[in-house]
């Protein structure tokens, strides 16, 4: 299977579209098991530590929306499994995975990058009901599905990723 993201995946304006024109060969690099790894890794790490780029006023907000959900909140896995997440916070995550796996800088490889974009799209759908993309439904559908063909995902963000798709597939995804 692929570890190229769909096209359908994140694109953000303004030199950013890397995600869209994705260089799979640079992905090419890393093992199924290297990616689980790196995945596994991101989602035990503390959100404040890859957040701490933004800018003032967005870290104060990140810190305030972390103190206000209590430990519960303090890693990218720990969000993404409350019953609850924030919304604002899955945002920042969205917005945070659409650079993280781009550009000369990249943080993170682009799959990995991109999984976590689905997956705070995916926890905002399902855990919250609001949809936090404009991605049109056949685009979200698509990297959801893209997210479910990759073999180094664990089982808790597959069961995510359906439920999702089961919303956007009954036309309750709604509008961002």
């Amino acid at each position: 299977m692929s570890t190229a993201p769909p096209n359908s995946a994140p694109r953000p304006r303004n030199g950013l579209a890397a995600l869209s024109s994705f260089d799979a060969a640079d992905d090419a690099a890393w093992s199924d098991a290297d990616l689980r790894a790196l995945l596994r890794h991101q989602l035990a790490t503390p959100i404040q530590v890859d957040l701490r780029g933004l800018c003032a006023l967005e870290r104060e907000r990140t810190v305030a929306v972390l103190d206000t959900g209590g430990v519960l909140l303090k890693s990218f896995g720990n969000l993404f499994a409350h019953p609850h997440p924030p919304v604002a916070m899955l945002r920042l995550i969205k917005d945070y995975a659409k650079v993280a796996g781009t550009g000369p800088h990249a943080r993170l490889p682009g799959a990995v990058a991109t999984v976590l974009y689905f997956l705070a799209i995916s926890a905002a759908l399902v855990k919250c009901q609001t949809r936090i993309t404009r991605l049109s439904d056949e685009a979200l559908r698509k990297g959801l599905e893209w997210c479910l063909s990759q073999p180094w995902v664990d089982d808790e963000s597959r069961q995510l990723w359906q439920e999702a798709g089961r919303i956007v597939a009954a036309g309750r995804g709604g509008r961002a």
